[in-house]
């Protein structure tokens, strides 16, 4: 292992000439090819994309396809084709054809389950960790991209075939059958580092520092199973692409290096799929029977304070006010999905007919949505969850019940405060008083990957806060208490939240052409050629 190790930085040494030849004089992958607009899901009404055109032609925006330094550096290239979407997550695993036997030895699918992977999948770009490719498409559908490098105002890295790759390979690791089938030789990360140094020793690169250079990461983080790799993609992050715009789906992804700074940082909502955009989120009010919603994973609620967070909320909307006698729970559907969700919270017929997983189909999780008139936005594992695009997606309330809170992407754009609901549970009634669930014993303790990062725990949930004016938090001393104060909740704001819901629906689905009004794409183009221009400017002064 040590002697490939050597053998691919001698590679990068040798191919780090020949790479700013080549792109200084030669066409960028991004640039070679022009998607057909309607190729491709989020291609939008035709005509819709002229007016928009001119959103990003002052700006010039070099693709660097860190699958071409790989080919540069005689390493294996990336392709989107080696991955593809889990109809039942909305993850990405590996494409079915890369698993051994899986044709001639197929497992037996459990009773009502012929719709998930492997037996059935979708594109890569069905996912919710596809912002990236959306953004790439965009860009080259906008008239803003350039063939060299030296052209360019803004460079965006396109390392998402990467990052998805290796996703997809660990979450494998967890899928109920690939498991015990499929144990590729993970080597995508090493590959990743060795195109990133090629990068770093750009003469563009070298000018700046980085500070035009933009990268999106669209999962908050994992593991790359192996913790080499993870811990010097740690250090790039936090050292060496410091001055780099990111954009990420959480504030955590950066939090956790000690030169964090938010001028660099951008927000993005997870992307939409094609079962979303097929929606029809104007649903009248008098159709949404249900007065607030949540579907998710709790489990292991133990481990992670979003997840025991979530049990005690759904727990809590489900459990009758023994203090008020007319206190009702019918108009409730909120429960946790999944084999290992406890009782008191697992979902039951009367949320979704049940099967052998007892997960929800996501079409019909997402109609649950369309008829429901507040959604509860409770983190899990981490910061963020696609239920937030699925909620402005579907004209549904989001509701932030914290601490810790829920994420809130693009809020230079999005007013959360007029569109969202926001119940702070004190618990105690006192001022400063901390609640329970702070400080249950079972939940582990987040450490940084970088040692300088483990003096703080920046991986922990009381860095989840509300960017909301102080005005917009609701405080209530007991969980029990969010269900009236929803249904008391006059119809006048009710309505004025959903209308503000509809007003940014189009910031939160994903386009391959630029839009008017603009959609998740444009919008996180728009912000970091603000933010990598004005990094380049810093770094000539």
């Amino acid at each position: 292992m040590q002697a490939q190790e050597r053998s691919i930085q001698a590679s990068g040494r040798q191919a780090v000439t020949l790479l700013v030849a080549l792109w200084c004089c030669t066409f960028a992958v991004g640039t070679r090819h022009t998607l057909e607009r309607q190729a491709h899901p989020g291609a939008g009404v035709p005509g819709s994309a002229h007016s928009a055109l001119s959103r990003f032609a002052h700006t010039k925006v070099f693709v660097l396809n860190v699958s071409e330094v790989a080919a540069e550096l005689g390493l294996p290239t990336c392709s989107e084709d080696l991955f593809v979407t889990d109809p039942e997550a909305l993850i990405v695993l590996p494409n079915p054809a890369l698993v051994p036997n899986l044709t001639a030895n197929p497992p037996e699918p459990p009773p009502g389950h012929e719709w998930i992977y492997p037996y059935a999948s979708s594109p890569h770009y069905n996912s919710q960790n596809a912002g990236p490719w959306y953004v790439l498409q965009t860009l080259r559908n906008s008239g803003s991209s350039v063939e060299t490098i030296d052209e360019a105002d803004v460079v965006y890295v396109y390392d998402y075939c990467y990052h998805m790759r290796a996703l997809a390979d660990h979450h494998a690791q967890k899928h109920w059958w690939l498991k015990d089938q499929y144990n590729p030789e993970r080597t995508v990360g090493k590959h990743l580092m060795s195109s990133y140094r090629a990068m770093m020793v750009l003469p563009r690169w070298r000018r700046s520092g980085g500070a035009d250079f933009v990268f999106f990461h669209a999962h908050p983080g994992f593991e790359w199973d192996d913790v080499d790799v993870t811990t010097e993609l740690q250090s790039l992050l936090c050292n060496d692409f410091q001055w780099a715009t990111m954009v990420v789906v959480e504030q955590g992804q950066r939090w956790r290096c000690p030169t964090f700074t938010p001028r660099s940082t951008i927000l993005a909502p997870y992307a939409s799929t094609e079962v979303v955009s097929s929606l029809d989120s104007g649903v009248p009010d008098e159709e949404r029977d249900v007065l607030a919603f949540f579907r998710g994973s709790c489990d292991p609620a133990s481990e992670f304070m979003g997840k025991l967070f979530r049990e005690i909320i759904v727990f809590n909307m489900n459990k009758a006010d023994a203090g008020r006698e007319d206190d009702d729970t019918s108009d409730i559907d909120a429960c946790c999905s999944g084999q290992d969700a406890k009782p008191r919270v697992a979902c039951t017929e009367r949320n979704y007919p049940l099967n052998a997983m007892r997960v929800q189909p996501h079409r019909e999780l997402l109609g649950n949505m369309t008829r429901s008139i507040f959604c509860l936005m409770i983190p899990g594992n981490s910061q963020s969850s696609q239920r937030l695009t699925e909620a402005f997606l579907t004209g549904c309330i989001p509701v932030f019940v914290g601490p810790p809170w829920h994420s809130l992407p693009l809020t230079q754009m999005v007013d959360y405060s007029a569109a969202g609901v926001f119940l702070n549970i004190t618990f105690t009634g006192v001022e400063g008083g901390v609640p329970w669930w702070w400080t249950h014993p079972e939940i582990k303790a987040q450490e940084g990957l970088d040692p300088r990062a483990q003096d703080i725990d920046r991986f922990s949930p009381a860095w989840w806060f509300p960017d909301v004016p102080a005005s917009a938090i609701v405080p209530l001393t007991r969980l029990l208490l969010v269900r009236p104060y929803l249904r008391q909740m006059p119809i006048e704001w009710m309505d004025e939240k959903q209308a503000a819901v509809a007003r940014y629906r189009n910031l939160f689905t994903y386009s391959t052409v630029p839009q008017d009004p603009p959609s998740a794409s444009d919008a996180i183009i728009e912000q970091f050629v603000a933010y990598a221009t004005f990094g380049r400017h810093k770094a000539v002064d």
